[in-house]
């Protein structure tokens, strides 16, 4: 890593504080990371080694530690760049007097107007040093160097700037930063630990080659914004740099040629398929209805094995369609959204292999033939949970991610249905039959039956999806999903590690009491909750005390995976004696009084 000195003079109110703020992030492995992206740019032929700097918006150093985490990379950058501080300048409106003179003070210019900081680079390569900026201001920076002889000595550090493209709602026009994306390279800087998320999230490098400007005529350089709909003026969609969700509307006069698109062939349809159906989501959403199936005490009437097999068959069926339906029309209704987040930006959708009619298409198909074979197949009452969780998930829980944090609350009845389709498939009725008699107790434990499978997935998907929330935390506050792993990371990890504790008594207590397994349960559970527990009590710890908490949410999300299939299959094998064995393999009286007869 180059060695570079910071400059010695700070604030005395706010000195201790800086140099705290400069040892954290100059020993952290992500400053190393980032030091060695800047050798990797700077061994490039064609990247423009800026000599020049111009900083905007960084905000007030006497008030905003994010300003001060900030001033320490872009003195690292004018050390590692070798950029003499006299052609450094600084702008932001909420500057102080204090903060004019500690910029003086560092050598560096301190501009009154935004206008005058921006026109202090007149021809040499410029860094636009812009973290966390508007998009009103990334416009402004761009139109002062639009131009083939300015714009290729540009380096821009800011925001993704692909992420306000994708935002773009109106199609009639273009701005400059769909114009700037579609000819420039994009380096992002490397995801920052928690304690510099706020300073750094969603940072990359982009500039556009010399190379690439001499495509451009001179329309492309007018103040008018050439790009228009595609359908009013014969243009084509052609992909912008590397980005699998950028498009950006080309005249059929570019030099970069539009190609057709060859054939999809059956085997990459339905690959597409399977992405728009989320089918891990799909896969484990139908092992928690063939869990509730397998669990369940009674058989419904008396169905011979081939009935039992069909029925089972025509549940894991049907089910796996009513998933496919739900997660196709959620998709659907979240392309603007998800094309804004890395880890969600490649689905059909956003790449745009496949339009939204083709989606609503393939969830009506999905759910009205899961729904059918769910009625037809099994029972109507599968049927009803079935039609009923695919409206709760697209038509409540998908814009309620939009609106407010109890989107997670409605997300997780929307997991635990599945198992009771299950039970209901198997038993035909929610209830089992004893339920008819006149014993409160018993009456209880059979309502205590049917809930425990359910609640279990209900309380499991909390510490399994706020652990997740908390990694993805800069995504989804970026694109304005509503999660309380962004409003309140502290309080998202208590709801983690309280249902993960609850499930310590709902396995060894509620499903051995209520007669779906053997007491053996209690103390083989145990051994999977206990350490399930423990590792969301520290990610709690890790939150409350300030420590980074990123590896202990990976970790917790990691064993949650694990934790449900083998807890299900605890269950299954610590499972009571039921009528679906004894009606083909024959109980034990059975056997023995047939023994005698003979």
């Amino acid at each position: 890593m180059s060695n570079f000195k910071y400059k010695a003079y700070t604030p005395k109110s706010k000195g201790g504080r800086i140099e705290e703020r400069r040892r954290v992030i100059t020993q952290s492995e992500w400053f190393k990371d980032v030091d060695t992206l800047f050798n990797s740019l700077l061994s490039r032929e064609n990247w423009p080694v800026p000599n020049t700097v111009i900083a905007l918006g960084l905000g007030s150093f006497e008030s905003n530690v994010n300003a001060i985490d900030q001033l320490i990379l872009l003195q690292y950058l004018i050390d590692r760049l070798q950029i003499d501080s006299s052609k450094v300048t600084l702008f932001d409106p909420v500057s102080t007097e204090l903060d004019i003179d500690f910029v003086t003070r560092l050598g560096y210019k301190h501009s009154s107007e935004y206008a005058d900081s921006v026109e202090a680079s007149p021809t040499p390569s410029t860094l636009l040093y812009m973290p966390h900026c508007d998009k009103s201001l990334y416009e402004e920076s761009l139109g002062r160097y639009w131009r083939r002889d300015r714009l290729s000595r540009v380096v821009l550090l800011g925001n993704d700037l692909s992420l306000y493209s994708q935002r773009q709602k109106d199609t009639s026009s273009v701005s400059l930063v769909t114009k700037y994306i579609a000819f420039s390279e994009a380096t992002h800087l490397p995801n920052p630990p928690e304690d510099l998320l706020n300073s750094f999230n969603e940072l990359c490098v982009q500039y556009v080659p010399s190379s690439r400007t001499k495509w451009l005529s001179g329309e492309y350089w007018g103040d008018k914004h050439f790009f228009t709909s595609c359908q009013a003026n014969r243009f084509y969609l052609t992909p912008l740099s590397n980005s699998p969700t950028s498009v950006v509307h080309l005249p059929l006069n570019r030099r970069i040629a539009w190609k057709k698109l060859g054939g999809i062939t059956p085997m990459h349809r339905l690959r597409l398929y399977k992405q728009l159906s989320k089918a891990r989501l799909t896969f484990l959403v139908t092992l928690t209805s063939m869990a509730g199936y397998a669990l369940c005490p009674d058989s419904s009437e008396d169905r011979t094995l081939r009935q039992e097999l069909s029925t089972l068959l025509s549940t894991a069926v049907g089910v796996t369609l009513c998933s496919a339906s739900a997660n196709s029309f959620n998709q659907m209704l979240e392309v603007p959204l998800d094309s804004q987040m890395v880890r969600t930006r490649i689905r059909p959708l956003c790449t745009r292999v496949l339009s939204p009619i083709h989606a609503v298409a393939f969830g009506v198909v999905t759910g009205i033939t899961g729904v059918g074979i769910l009625s037809y197949g099994v029972n109507d009452t599968s049927a009803l949970l079935g039609a009923f969780n695919i409206l709760l998930y697209s038509a409540v829980y998908t814009p309620l991610k939009r609106v407010h944090a109890v989107n997670t609350w409605i997300g997780s009845i929307v997991g635990a249905i599945p198992p009771l389709i299950g039970w209901t498939a198997s038993s035909g009725r929610l209830l089992p039959e004893r339920s008819d008699s006149n014993d409160e107790t018993e009456k209880l434990k059979d309502i205590a039956a049917v809930s425990a499978l359910p609640y279990l997935l209900y309380t499991w998907q909390f510490p399994h999806f706020n652990s997740l929330a908390h990694l993805l935390r800069p995504q989804y506050a970026a694109s304005g999903y509503r999660m309380l792993s962004v409003s309140s990371p502290l309080k998202n990890s208590l709801v983690s590690t309280r249902h993960a504790l609850l499930m310590l008594p709902l396995t060894a207590v509620l499903f051995p009491w209520s007669g779906i397994t053997t007491w053996n349960f209690a103390y083989t559970s145990t051994l999977l909750n206990a350490p399930f527990a423990y590792l969301s009590i520290i990610f709690y710890r890790n939150i409350k005390t300030g420590k980074a908490a990123d590896a202990t949410a990976r970790r917790l999300f990691h064993a949650s995976l694990i934790h449900l299939p083998l807890t299900l299959v605890l269950a299954m094998y610590h499972k009571r004696s039921s009528n679906h064995i004894d009606k083909y393999m024959g109980s034990t009286e059975t056997v023995t009084s047939t023994s005698i007869q003979v």
